[in-house]
């Protein structure tokens, strides 16, 4: 697995640079003891706020809240007690078997690529430290936390010299193993073309974490056209190609069964509490913003 050298932010592709326009939110308070922009889970006295204690408990007359306090029913004088704004660790986590090398209305890859890269980038942009980790079969790629301006570029190189190969996930389960064991939030990039029962173990493995999983759909290759003519076919477990005489009945055949699909995948995200951002051909990074902030409402 070969990788490029560093980009700057300024070198990226405009797709990759726009999502430094995104940003996120955790669903629960962020662990980092340094500052960042998310809701922390220590006491501060510039970041949010959490809720009101009488000054006997907080004694800091700075913190009064006449109006919370004119309110109360008991007369109590009240302080106001906000939380530190944190940093969290972001992994960014790429499924690279070999049904991620499809090329139907899109090159899945490429889209992948472009997709974990922006992420990348996003998560440097709002302070926070980003690592990357994709495989498939073998040992799996892994690029360390940090907080380098080059990592969006850095991604860009590694993944854009892979070749997505395999059909198990053993490899990317070893990198998920090895990731710090502090809770952070996982960006999981896949087709999902394998059965629901290894999403079922991927989402358990990464149960310390808060997980967003990202979809990659192809509108051709989920739902090929009902006209007769040769269509290559590749097989979403082995990656093996094959020419087929396409006709009404087989294309029927594979939409029922790429729903039958999508259904078991919908149960399992359901179990884990998860909900996945699909991905359809290209990304519309407009429509990515709301998703992103759709999945860290509180549950």
């Amino acid at each position: 697995m070969n990788g490029a050298g560093p980009v700057s932010d300024g070198l990226l592709p405009d797709g990759v640079e726009r999502f430094a326009e995104l940003a996120y939110r955790l669903r629960l308070p962020a662990r980092g003891l340094r500052p960042g922009g998310h809701k922390g889970r220590l006491p501060g006295t510039q970041g949010l706020f959490d809720v009101h204690v009488p000054l006997t408990e907080r004694p800091d007359p700075r913190r009064i809240d006449l109006r919370a306090s004119l309110r109360d029913p008991f007369g109590t004088l009240l302080v106001r007690r906000d939380r530190m704004l944190a940093e969290t660790d972001v992994h960014v986590i790429v499924d690279s078997s070999a049904s991620m090398a499809a090329i139907g209305r899109v090159d899945r890859w490429q889209v992948a690529t472009h997709l974990a890269a922006g992420l990348a980038h996003m998560a440097r942009r709002s302070g926070d430290r980003v690592s990357l980790t994709a495989g498939s079969d073998g040992a799996p790629l892994h690029l360390a936390l940090n907080r380098r301006r080059s990592f969006a570029g850095e991604v860009l190189g590694a993944l854009g010299g892979m070749t997505p190969a395999g059909h198990r996930l053993d490899g990317l389960m070893a990198g998920i193993a090895a990731l710090p064991t502090r809770p952070g939030i996982v960006f999981l990039i896949s087709d999902f073309a394998f059965p629901p029962a290894m999403t079922d173990s991927l989402a358990g493995a990464l149960s310390r974490h808060d997980l967003r999983p990202f979809l990659l759909a192809d509108s051709l290759l989920d739902a090929p056209p009902p006209r007769f003519g040769l269509a290559q076919l590749r097989d979403a477990e082995t990656g093996r190609r094959s020419t087929v005489l396409m006709r009404p009945a087989l294309a029927a055949r594979w939409h029922r069964a790429a729903e039958a699909h999508a259904r078991g995948h919908r149960r399992v995200f359901s179990a884990h509490g998860v909900s996945p951002v699909i991905i359809r051909d290209q990304i519309d990074v407009e429509r990515l913003l709301e998703s992103l902030l759709v999945q860290g409402a509180a549950p």
